[in-house]
């Protein structure tokens, strides 16, 4: 994590990462977050509720142009929503067949 006095898009994605225990987290993946946060969310035309609309992802506290930034002091919000919304991964029980060419 970088040594700045507030946290990135790439330092949530360390510590979403750390908190359900992946190897990594992109920092897209916090954008998605974020726009799925919003009241609604249009997707190929088609406005529907965002997925964590109930409860959204930590507004950023401000933006450099562009790009959000979160004050350190918030890691807790941002750890406590990370337990909140565990990410789906290999072994939970969800997804479908085996790739082709795997053997059972």
């Amino acid at each position: 994590m970088s040594d700045k006095p507030f946290y990135t898009v790439a330092d949530l994605a360390v510590i979403g990462a750390r908190v359900q225990d992946v190897e990594e987290m992109k920092g897209r993946t916090i954008s998605q977050h974020l726009w799925e946060s919003q009241p609604t969310v249009t997707v190929t035309g088609v406005t529907r509720p965002g997925k964590y609309a109930e409860d959204p992802f930590p507004t950023p506290d401000d933006y450099v142009g562009k790009v959000p930034w979160w004050a350190k002091t918030r890691e807790p919000e941002i750890v406590a929503w990370f337990e909140r919304h565990p990410r789906r991964r290999k072994g939970d029980g969800i997804g479908g067949r085996k790739p082709k060419g795997r053997a059972s």
